[in-house]
């Protein structure tokens, strides 16, 4: 049966449980043999087959920080659907990636960004990367700080109330990283 497009947008924004709620039963995942539901995100291995495959016309870079637990991230069924294009960087060592502000955006609320709907679309065509920053807020300004993110032009999503399945301290339009980025989009 073809997905449609509602049903591959859920599994963009979702965790484990949104990507295939009729699954009851959990499975062994045959890299590391931990027990999972629907996947193992420390292994990036779908236990659901097959996966619904979706071909961003952009590269996502998600900068994660080492500390957030890979079972609570809500980027890890993006990258299951989309894997040629979403990069995970788990690291707090920024790896030699190409960061180059004249095709690369930073998809983050800092004070200089602009709303995504301030950038021409011819900027907005000639965009390769889009970079995120997956961390708590306290955990987020160490990747700020760093000189190639600093030279990214920052983007944020026009206030949008959050529907994700986990509560967020603070504000309801403090976005997941999933969210975010399908939002982007």
């Amino acid at each position: 049966k073809q997905k449609t497009a509602y049903e591959i947008s859920a599994c963009l924004v979702g965790s484990e449980m949104c990507i295939r709620d009729s699954m009851g039963v959990r499975s062994i995942c045959p890299k590391c043999n931990l027990t999972r539901k629907y996947f193992c995100p420390l292994c990036l291995v779908s236990f659901t087959e097959p996966l619904p495959q979706v071909e961003l016309p952009i590269t996502v870079t998600v900068l994660q920080h080492p500390k957030e637990k890979p079972e609570s991230n809500s980027v890890i069924p993006q990258k299951l659907i989309s894997p040629a294009q979403i990069q995970l960087v788990r690291s707090k060592e920024l790896p030699p990636i190409a960061l180059d502000p004249a095709d690369s955006v930073l998809l983050f609320p800092r004070e200089d960004a602009k709303c995504l709907d301030d950038f021409s679309l011819e900027f907005l065509k000639g965009l390769k990367q889009v970079v995120v920053i997956d961390s708590t807020w306290g955990q987020v300004n160490w990747y700020l700080s760093l000189k190639e993110v600093k030279a990214l032009s920052a983007v944020k999503i026009a206030a949008k109330k959050t529907s994700f399945w986990r509560y967020h301290k603070g504000s309801l339009s403090n976005l997941s990283t999933a969210e975010a980025i399908y939002m982007f989009f």
